[in-house]
């Protein structure tokens, strides 16, 4: 995929490009040539062989865009003032006087066809005016905050934008399957020094949590396993802080945690002889994924106490449930970002747990596996 040359996506170093800012206006909606726009969002692909995924109808996100910085020399004052002259630094130099005088959490909407919001903004006559963006959804979930505190960000809020997010289940509560599918997906996104000339803004989102998903293999030539419960329980943490202080977007996990246990499956599966397949979706093609995937939010790790528990019948027809602590099968910190795959793997009275970082989703991995006999 090709992006204009003058724009950058989230994460990268911002280009080194001499612009220059004047004051923001509103555009009227018939003077669409002149107003900022958005291209269709999408996930970003961890590396540059994997193209970035294009986003569905209906996701919406919120918008944070600065152009002007204060003065240096008011900035820290009850009245700072625009500089337009030093609208041509670049982010990385002028962030720190920086404030969201263009978006402060505009709600952007793709429906299908164009990301819609209102009342659109007009790029500046300036060909030199130099824009940064960033982006976060689900906006019920991401709350911009300024620096130093988690108040909500003002229009007059400088530096870099931090977001907040915090997973809103009640301590103790144990989670259906539909709960579990509701839980949000975080992602935010960010694209540096981005000129008018390069046409509508492009955002490659990044995924802010971990996922957990399993997939059932028998291995047995002869008989099928059922699978009856798969609940993920323990203590997780609550909410966190990312920060876009840097191009590598940063997170600090606050001290709250809640505990909870997640219900997976909605009812018992069963698995045929010799596949992973539990059946088929409405175009026919095999589910090979058992349960809900479960977004949890990580650290060093994903909180403490945490077990897997499954119940399944075995395919020697014997019923039997197995309780194992997280920690014996995800060996290093789960990274923001990363779908862990565990493979739940049976051939007879054997059962092995295997877990897999997928790459298929722009996820980064490695490998672990347990026995259990």
């Amino acid at each position: 995929m090709t992006y204009p040359p003058l724009l950058r996506l989230a994460w990268l170093l911002p280009l080194l490009l001499p612009t220059a800012c004047d004051k923001q206006e509103s555009v009227a909606p018939d003077s669409p040539q002149r107003a900022i726009r958005f291209e269709m969002p999408a996930l970003g692909a961890a590396a540059e062989v994997r193209a970035a995924a294009d986003l569905p109808a209906g996701f919406a996100f919120g918008v944070l865009g600065y152009c002007v910085p204060y003065d240096v020399t008011t900035v820290s004052g009850s009245n700072p003032q625009p500089d337009p002259d030093n609208a041509s630094a670049i982010w990385e130099n002028k962030k720190e006087f920086s404030h969201p005088d263009v978006f402060n959490g505009q709600l952007v909407t793709w429906n299908g066809t164009a990301a819609a919001y209102a009342p659109l903004r007009a790029w500046e006559e300036n060909p030199e005016a130099c824009y940064t963006f960033f982006a976060y959804h689900p906006t019920a979930h991401l709350t911009p905050v300024q620096r130093g505190n988690a108040n909500a960000l003002q229009a007059n809020s400088v530096g870099a934008p931090r977001l907040r997010f915090e997973i809103g289940v009640a301590d103790g509560a144990t989670l259906t399957p539909a709960e579990v599918a509701a839980l949000p997906d975080a992602m935010a996104a960010a694209t540096y020094d981005v000129l008018r000339a390069g046409g509508k803004v492009r955002f490659a989102f990044r995924r802010l949590l971990a996922g957990l998903r399993f997939r059932i293999n028998n291995y047995d030539t002869a008989n099928p396993v059922t699978i009856h419960d798969i609940r993920v329980s323990g203590t997780f943490h609550r909410a966190a802080i990312f920060d876009f202080a840097t191009a590598e977007l940063s997170a600090t996990v606050e001290a709250g945690t809640y505990r909870a246990a997640f219900d997976l499956l909605d009812g018992d599966r069963t698995v045929q002889p010799n596949t992973s397949s539990v059946g088929t979706d409405a175009a026919g093609r095999p589910i090979d994924y058992v349960g809900e995937t479960l977004r949890l939010l990580p650290a060093a790790n994903l909180g403490s106490g945490i077990t897997l528990r499954v119940e399944y019948t075995s395919a020697k027809g014997e019923r039997k449930t197995v309780e194992k602590a997280f920690d014996e099968m995800l060996a290093i910190a789960p990274q923001r970002g990363s779908l862990y795959t565990f493979h739940l793997n049976f051939l007879g009275d054997r059962f092995v747990i295997m877990c897999v970082t997928d790459n298929n989703d722009y996820w980064d991995g490695f490998d672990n596996d347990v026995t259990i006999n």
